[in-house]
């Protein structure tokens, strides 16, 4: 099945995308933070699949997103490394791979999952 971009419409989730900055290492400590890599930016989010598994002796869901947004130059340079923050419930989606599905950089389709960490540690 091919990917089907979405219409401009159906932009309707507004998502921040954050980045991990490692800060000096002081006395052995070093500190990492979440900073703004994107400050907003209208996507598509659809759950594609969902699953359990057993963390530590508990049972954590995860579910896997495909989150449509227009290409730019912010856009592209998104990696793995970043991640996507629901600005209206929270969620946090941690990108699994970043793809340009026809190579026109119109499009940004990312494949996302949700741990349903709102620290998002781990």
């Amino acid at each position: 099945m091919a990917m089907q971009a979405p219409k401009a419409g159906q932009l309707k989730v507004l998502l921040r995308f954050d980045q991990l900055v490692t800060g000096p290492n002081i006395g052995g400590v070093i500190d990492q933070a979440w900073t703004s890599f994107i400050a907003s930016c209208r996507a598509s989010v659809e759950p594609t699949r969902g699953g359990e598994e057993i963390i530590a002796g508990r049972m954590s869901g995860k579910v896997s997103y495909d989150i449509w947004v227009r290409s730019s130059i912010a856009t592209r340079g998104l990696t793995n490394a970043h991640r996507a923050v629901n600005l209206r419930t929270g969620e946090i989606y941690n990108i699994a791979q970043p793809i340009d599905p026809n190579s026109k950089r119109e499009w940004l389709f990312i494949q996302a999952v949700s741990s349903g960490n709102a620290l998002g540690i781990g």
